[in-house]
């Protein structure tokens, strides 16, 4: 969408200017634990962040995400993400099928985050 039909948009539809800006202060307050967590903490704990976040936008039990689209969003290598999402699934939080994982249990891949996924979940709702 251009900024001009962006700008109209928002003329015409009043309440769509303050959706959008708390759309875009949830991204940027994020933006900098996330950063931060991919830097510090191990990958097993962003792995199930990124999980968990997914599930939190999509309100599915299934992902459809890939190995190797985890490990664009983490910026790791692909075989790094296919052996924790093999010790998640041997814990039994996930089940990782063809083209999906599931969420198994959702409490027990909060408890294998880092405190960061409490932050940022805070900061979506």
């Amino acid at each position: 969408m251009s900024s001009v039909d962006l700008t109209q948009a928002m003329e015409a539809l009043p309440e769509l200017r303050p959706l959008l800006l708390r759309y875009i202060y949830t991204i940027l307050v994020q933006a900098a634990p996330v950063s931060a967590c991919n830097v510090r903490h191990p990958l097993t704990g962003r792995v199930a962040r990124c999980l968990l976040m997914a599930h939190d936008r999509l309100e599915a039990p299934g992902l459809a995400l890939t190995h190797e689209a985890i490990a664009k969003i983490l910026g790791v290598r692909r075989a790094s993400i296919t052996v924790v999402l093999h010790e998640l699934d041997q814990t039994g939080a996930i089940r990782v099928g063809p083209r999906q994982i599931s969420i198994l249990d959702r409490p027990k891949l909060e408890s294998l985050t880092c405190y960061c996924y409490g932050v940022l979940k805070g900061a979506f709702q």
